[in-house]
């Protein structure tokens, strides 16, 4: 109870201070302002809070943050390592184990017919949790066989990406005070830039360790080197160009 009175009490005071926005007169941005304070913020708002709405998802939400933020821990205080495709790999069977918690949520809500498709009217929740796990299976076979770009696989195969993912999917399947529609389609794209600059400033304020500042120092070293050299190489070049010259 006090709990739920401390969430609208912080709601009241983000649309109070919406509403006392002042606005640039230009009709573009004001139109752009607009649509972010009366309608992303609050599906925005809706999205987090969603978990204490529904205290059901929270067995599956706890692990998942957790391991994010252990996650961006560990790369904050290892900067030097680099994700693998093993943990890209690791990262997509996890998604084929939201997606297996989420059909049985719906097969304990809703029965068999959760799974009853109708052209005129599809379970959107059913085809959420299946899109979940069709996600898991096709990173997992990408990463398995690297069929596709490194950068790539290891950005959309990292904790963020796949943690919004089913973050969202477990929302959208557990609870019915989150609409599907296009508006929370946008503001899940909004939640991850939050996210990505969230632990961007968090992993840079995580200590890091003696390896990883022992690893930074060679490598600068190692480029200054490198650098040296070339500089060199280029001194060298200019002087034997010049001594043929005079020689002709």
């Amino acid at each position: 109870m006090v709990l739920n009175e401390t969430i609208n009490a912080t709601i009241n005071i983000t649309t109070n201070v919406t509403a006392n926005i002042t606005y640039t007169g230009n009709i573009y941005a004001d139109s752009v302002i607009r649509y972010f304070d009366f309608t992303i913020i609050p599906r925005l708002i809706d999205i987090v809070t969603a978990p204490v709405q529904n205290l059901d998802m929270i067995w599956i939400i706890v692990p998942l943050v957790g391991a994010l933020v252990l996650m961006q821990l560990y790369f904050g205080r290892n900067p030097t390592e680099k994700l693998g495709w093993n943990t890209a790999f690791g990262n997509s069977i996890a998604l084929l184990f939201v997606c297996v918690n989420l059909l049985n949520h719906l097969y304990n809500t809703f029965g068999w017919s959760a799974f009853q498709f109708e052209w005129a009217s599809p379970n959107l929740k059913t085809i959420i949790a299946l899109g979940v796990g069709a996600i898991g299976i096709l990173g997992m076979f990408l990463d398995l066989l690297h069929w596709w770009p490194e950068r790539l696989a290891f950005f959309i195969g990292s904790s963020i990406p796949i943690n919004l993912i089913a973050y969202m999917a477990i929302v959208l399947v557990y609870s019915d005070l989150v609409p599907i529609d296009r508006v929370t389609f946008i503001t899940g794209l909004f939640f991850f830039i939050i996210l990505l600059v969230v632990f961007k400033v968090f992993k840079f304020l995580v200590p890091m360790s003696f390896e990883a500042k022992k690893e930074i120092r060679e490598e600068k070293e190692k480029k200054r080197k490198e650098k040296e050299k070339r500089k060199l190489e280029r001194q060298m070049a200019k002087l034997k160009k010049k001594g043929e010259i005079i020689l002709s």
